[in-house]
């Protein structure tokens, strides 16, 4: 799931590190993963599900502002359950570990020795 920085895309925080990734030679066949899933969610488990993330506010006005806004979303567009479904994706990236090219330069020439001695 990715979040908004003030003045930030969403995602913007994962870019970065993803392009670090790709560019990091002790790494190879990076690839990425996405799979779509649902998350249903009834009033308390709504509430307790925004209330877990260290963005939103703990106390105060803006606290009882959030409750009661989800409160109405809730009322909004929950269905015959009593649940609103969230849309989600989540992305994961995997590599394996890369030979780096002096090291692998390096190994090619103490083989090429190895071999040298045993002919």
């Amino acid at each position: 799931m990715s979040k908004a920085r003030p003045g930030g895309a969403p995602g913007d925080k994962h870019r970065a590190p993803v392009q670090s990734l790709l560019s990091d030679p002790r790494f190879d066949r990076v690839r990425r993963l996405s799979f779509s899933h649902t998350r249903r969610l009834d009033l308390p488990g709504l509430i307790g599900y925004a209330q877990s993330k260290s963005y939103v506010p703990r106390e105060g006005q803006a606290h009882r502002q959030m409750i009661a806004d989800l409160r109405a979303l809730h009322g909004r567009w929950a269905d015959a359950s009593g649940e609103v479904s969230f849309a989600l994706r989540t992305t994961v990236y995997l590599a394996e570990p890369g030979v780096r090219p002096v090291l692998w330069r390096r190994a090619r020439r103490l083989l090429g020795r190895v071999y040298r001695k045993l002919v």
